[in-house]
């Protein structure tokens, strides 16, 4: 990878991830008050704000060598299509555990 290919990797974060770190919190905090309290939280709004910001990551943008260094650094677990499926294990899919699934976020 040259320097300028991990320059615009560096951009492209900044960009696309960074901005978008508070939908991962606010779904995090949901999740962990759900898990500690008896009182819960609806949970659709913030998980739909992570899902519509995970389907919006242009993924497609990044070389292979972007893409590489993102999954060789476990960043591409959490970002983008594969970000939704991870999502979606922890959150909607088999038996919903409030604590399991903020102890994942």
């Amino acid at each position: 990878m040259t320097v300028d290919e991990l320059n615009r990797l560096a951009k492209w974060v900044e960009e696309n991830l960074t901005p978008n770190l508070g939908a991962y919190d606010n779904l995090a905090t949901v999740l962990k008050h759900n898990a500690e309290q008896n009182q819960k939280q609806p949970l659709k709004s913030s998980l739909e704000e992570l899902q519509s910001v995970l389907l919006n990551q242009p993924i497609e943008e990044l070389t292979i060598e972007q893409a590489d260094l993102l999954k060789m650094n476990q960043i591409s677990t959490f970002v983008g299509t594969e970000g939704l499926r991870w999502l979606k294990s922890i959150v909607t899919e088999g038996e919903y555990d409030p604590a399991s699934a903020a102890g994942e976020m």
